[in-house]
């Protein structure tokens, strides 16, 4: 189509054949230019697709406090152990349905993790946060209940996604949390359809020291940006569809030209 639209220009202005070549080069580099990636964003939600009892697909292990699986609030930190010997630390999930994600056509560019912040109790006045890979299948963590010291020892170790700070100004805000690389690729090899984050305060010291108390009313959320991958033509490409071009105005151009006998 690109062709035929120089073609006609020809016919109406006329032109040379080396201004013919230069013209189809400008017009293919451009038509290669000029196609740029699209971007979505899509908003995922532990709400979607629930694995157990609860309405959302988060909540915490502890190492000595047992977890009611209904319980979808994603405490992180210590509270005062059941049996008044030390503090009892909490660690955290959020899994996430990638299923709206379609990643035969799209690379994903970034993600973010959305939290309830609500209720802080660090003893400072910033907390460190540690947001790590997860190896326990989706459904086993929304279903769990009681003490699982293999869950709890999951969602606080292996592969991290980033530490990041939070303040206790944040209280009854919504925190953004920036994943690294390692959590894009593991979004993009999941297994099974769901992805899983585990957090846990790196900061935690005092038997009552925690971060996203009372968390449990509102669903974490992952927000993904990603690009179409939708081929572009390649370099070869171009040239061929150069030439192509080329060649045909220099025809119409000699058939413009008079016949002499």
């Amino acid at each position: 189509m690109a062709c035929g639209v120089l073609v006609r220009l020809v016919r109406v202005l006329g032109a040379g054949p080396r201004m013919l070549c230069f013209a189809a080069a400008a017009l293919c580099v451009t038509t290669a230019a000029s196609t740029p990636a699209s971007a979505d964003t899509i908003t995922l939600s532990t709400a979607g697709s629930p694995l157990g009892t609860s309405l959302f697909n988060q909540g915490w292990y502890a190492d000595a406090s047992p977890r009611f699986a209904e319980n979808q609030n994603y405490f992180t930190g210590n509270l005062p152990a059941p049996s008044g010997e030390g503090p009892s630390e909490h660690r955290s999930f959020f899994t996430f349905n990638l299923a709206p994600i379609d990643l035969a056509t799209h690379r994903i560019t970034s993600a973010s993790l959305v939290l309830n912040a609500e209720l802080y109790g660090g003893t400072g006045d910033v907390e460190t946060l540690g947001l790590f890979d997860v190896s326990t299948p989706a459904a086993t963590l929304s279903r769990g209940s009681g003490v699982n010291p293999t869950i709890f020892a999951d969602l606080g170790t292996g592969t991290t996604y980033g530490t990041f700070n939070v303040s206790r100004e944040s209280m009854e805000t919504l925190l953004t949390f920036a994943l690294n690389l390692s959590a894009l690729r593991d979004i993009v090899n999941t297994n099974d359809g769901f992805f899983s984050i585990g957090g846990r305060l790196l900061s935690a010291s005092a038997p009552t020291d925690f971060i996203f108390g009372n968390s449990g009313s509102i669903p974490a959320s992952l927000i993904v940006q990603t690009e179409s991958t939708s081929p572009t033509p390649e370099p070869a490409s171009v040239l061929l569809l150069g030439s192509g071009c080329a060649a045909a105005l220099i025809r119409a151009r000699r058939r413009k030209q008079p016949q002499h006998s």
